[in-house]
């Protein structure tokens, strides 16, 4: 977990790690390689990234959202894999019953959560969230923090910027 102040730099840095951003100094190296090297295509199963802020003004239901985690490796083809990988993300993270639902109709905190799964359709080695628990309700912040937690268990790194310090004294390794 990156806890600090607001404009210090934290989701900047998030950022230029996921190649959003490309004037900066240094050097940023993932598995041995220079990020630069690395194309979109071959950095979508080394990387996925939450940024603080979503919109979606489209109504796409909450299976779609899911399956765009797809693209990069299927183009706009879905494949059935892809539906079942999106059953199980569904389930989960508990929010099958919202399946066929409009994700622009959903709570802001119901929307972060399809936003992550969208992250896990990826299959990314390194998930970058940057709070990652914004608007969500406190029940919903441990559920979500327990499930990164399982996740970095499960061979996931897990790079949260938050700022609640009792939060990420809980959950975060570092």
């Amino acid at each position: 977990v990156l806890l600090g102040i607001n404009g210090g730099g934290k989701s900047t840095l998030f950022k230029i790690v996921a190649g959003l951003l490309k004037n900066y100094t240094g050097e940023i190296a993932l598995f041995g390689k220079d990020m630069t090297t690395i194309d979109f295509r071959a950095r979508a199963p080394l990387i996925g990234f939450l940024p603080q802020f979503n919109q979606s003004v489209f109504s796409f239901t909450v299976e779609d959202v899911l399956l765009t985690g797809r693209t990069a490796f299927s183009g706009f083809s879905i494949k059935e894999s892809d539906r079942a990988l999106a059953q199980v993300i569904m389930e989960d993270l508990s929010i099958t019953h919202l399946k066929d639902k409009a994700i622009n109709l959903l709570s802001g905190g119901e929307q972060q959560i399809v936003m992550i799964g969208r992250l896990l359709m990826q299959g990314p080695k390194i998930l970058l969230l940057d709070e990652p628990t914004n608007h969500l309700d406190v029940y919903y912040q441990h559920y979500l923090m327990e499930k990164l937690k399982k996740y970095a268990i499960n061979g996931f790194t897990v790079i949260a910027i938050m700022h609640n310090p009792t939060l990420a004294f809980q959950y975060a390794d570092h």
